[in-house]
């Protein structure tokens, strides 16, 4: 794998034409409507490797490919769903992380986002049924 430059990274709002970029990275639909409620935002180099989705007072959706993990990529496509959240005024982010999930907990830490006690129930594609606890970070502190 070639090395991986920040420099040549760019991060800008998803289109219409870029759901089936968006399938390949996650099997998941997200609204890309100019009218939509939410906003998503796409990391790439040469093509797509991580989202970020964002509306209505929450982080709807974070991913990056394995291999560009760690490279502070999450942190930044987090970052700019914050600043979405913020200018749309809302005054706190929520972020649903599974149960035994621990892949995001180290951005959600260094952005200081706290358990805020709240649990939901989701039910998986293949009929599983998962717990996702909630995080939440205080916006007008952190901008």
């Amino acid at each position: 794998m070639a090395v991986i430059s920040l420099d040549l990274v760019s991060i800008r709002r998803a289109q219409a034409d870029d759901r089936e970029a968006l399938r390949r990275l996650k099997d998941i639909e997200i609204d890309l409507s100019a009218s939509g409620k939410y906003f998503t935002y796409l990391a790439e180099d040469t093509e797509p490797f991580g989202f970020v989705s964002a509306g209505e007072g929450e982080i709807v959706a974070l991913y990056i490919k394995p291999e560009y993990r760690r490279k502070g990529m999450g942190r930044k496509l987090l970052v700019r769903g914050l600043s979405i959240l913020k200018l749309r005024g809302f005054d706190s982010a929520l972020f649903w992380l599974a149960e035994g999930d621990s892949s995001a907990l180290g951005i959600l830490h260094s952005l200081k986002f706290k358990p805020d006690g709240s649990e939901r129930l989701t039910n998986t594609r293949d009929g599983a049924t998962l717990t996702e606890k909630g995080y939440r970070l205080g916006l007008s502190e952190y901008f």
